[in-house]
């Protein structure tokens, strides 16, 4: 809570197998990124629900691929709900991918009120949320609600591979 993470390689943070993780307030900036990819917040494997809130992403290279978030199986335990909220992301990249969040699997997740802005002159591709889940009762009961996605290389705001995978209000 409240920390200032800079100068990383892989990710600003980095959860696997964490049972209800609580990050709040944190500013994670890397602008110089030399390492072929890398994560603000990275999260896999967490059970009974986490909040993720108010954190402040940013994340610039010339040619190495950014994501803001990499969520990946997610509170597939069904207990409390994951809560990602509030938190301001802007990745600025040359030529590489370009993902605000990316999502594998998740749960009972609220995912409001986030904004994510991406700049780029040449991506290769780049998107502000990709669902990427399987399309099976556990990947339901999700919900998407009021985000702002600003997608300056024109590619895709929102890319979800399940039409049943969430539900947007």
């Amino acid at each position: 809570m409240r920390n200032t993470i800079t100068g990383f390689n892989d990710a600003g943070i980095w959860l696997n197998y964490h049972n209800h993780p609580v990050i709040l307030n944190n500013t994670i900036s890397n602008t110089n990124v030399i390492h072929f990819y890398v994560n603000g917040i990275n999260l896999s494997n967490i059970s009974n629900g986490f909040n993720v809130s108010n954190n402040n992403i940013q994340l610039q290279s010339i040619d190495q691929n950014l994501f803001g978030m990499t969520i990946d199986n997610l509170n597939m335990d069904g207990g409390q709900p994951g809560i990602l909220s509030n938190n301001m992301m802007a990745m600025v990249s040359n030529s590489a991918f370009i993902y605000g969040i990316q999502f594998y699997q998740l749960h009972k997740t609220r995912i409001l009120h986030n904004s994510i802005n991406l700049v780029s002159a040449n991506a290769e591709f780049s998107t502000g949320m990709m669902f990427d889940c399987e399309d099976s009762p556990f990947t339901f009961d999700n919900s998407l609600v009021n985000n702002i996605i600003n997608n300056q290389q024109e590619d895709i705001a929102l890319f979800i591979t399940t039409i049943q995978l969430i539900i947007i209000c």
